[in-house]
C-alpha cells in the first residue's frame, strides 16, 4: 500500500492511497507427491468482482526426490538473478528497468525442473497467450510456442552461477510475454 499526498500551492493539491497488490493463495498437498497451489489477485478497488485473476495455478508432482513436473499456468521461472529474487529481498523499490524490460507474466504450460548434487536444469513449454474476457487471465492455446530452459551451478553457498534462456516463436497472439525471440 503507497499513499501520496501533493501540495502545489495555487496550482492544486492531489492525494490519493493505491494498493499494489493484494493476493489471497493456498496449497493443497494431496499426497506427498501431490500439490495443488494457486494465488488469486483480489479486487483493489472495491468496483470490480472480489477476484480481478490468477496470478498462478499449477498441479505439481513430485516424481522422485530430484525432479519436479508442473502444470498449469505457472509461476514465472527466473530468466535472471533479479527476476528470481524475491521483491522482499532486492535493496530497491523496483526492480531494475532492465529486468522489468524483459519480464514475461506466468504463462500456461509444463515445466520439470531436476536437481542433481549442485546443478539445477529445469525447461518448460508454454502458450504465449491468455485470455483475459472473463477477467481472470487463464491461458489458451491460441498463441504460439515458448520455449524456456535453466541451468543453474551453486559454486558457493554465496555463489550461483545460471544460463536462463527463452525461445518465442513470434505468434502475435503471444500477449504473455514481450515481442522478443530470444
Amino acid at each position: 500500500v503507497q499513499h501520496y499526498w501533493v501540495d502545489a500551492g495555487d496550482e492544486g493539491s492531489a492525494d490519493d492511497l493505491e494498493h499494489r497488490r493484494f493476493r489471497l493463495g493456498m496449497d493443497i498437498g494431496f499426497t506427498s507427491k501431490v500439490k495443488l497451489s494457486f494465488d488469486l489477485n483480489m479486487d483493489r478497488d472495491g468496483v470490480g468482482p472480489l477476484v480481478d485473476n490468477f496470478d498462478y495455478v499449477s498441479l505439481e508432482w513430485k516424481l522422485d526426490d530430484a525432479t519436479t513436473l508442473q502444470f498449469g499456468k505457472l509461476r514465472r521461472h527466473p530468466l535472471t538473478r533479479e527476476d528470481g529474487t524475491s521483491s522482499n529481498n532486492i535493496l530497491t523499490i523496483e526492480r531494475s528497468l532492465v529486468a522489468a524490460r524483459y519480464l514475461m507474466d506466468n504463462l500456461g504450460g509444463v515445466y520439470v525442473e531436476h536437481e542433481r548434487g549442485d546443478w539445477t536444469f529445469g525447461g518448460g513449454a508454454m502458450s504465449g497467450s491468455f485470455e483475459d474476457d472473463d477477467g481472470l487471465a487463464l491461458p489458451t492455446l491460441d498463441g504460439g510456442l515458448v520455449l524456456q530452459g535453466n541451468v543453474a551451478y551453486q559454486a558457493t553457498p554465496e555463489t550461483e552461477l545460471r544460463l536462463d534462456y527463452v525461445f518465442n516463436d513470434g505468434d502475435p497472439d503471444n500477449n504473455g510475454l514481450r515481442a522478443y525471440r530470444h
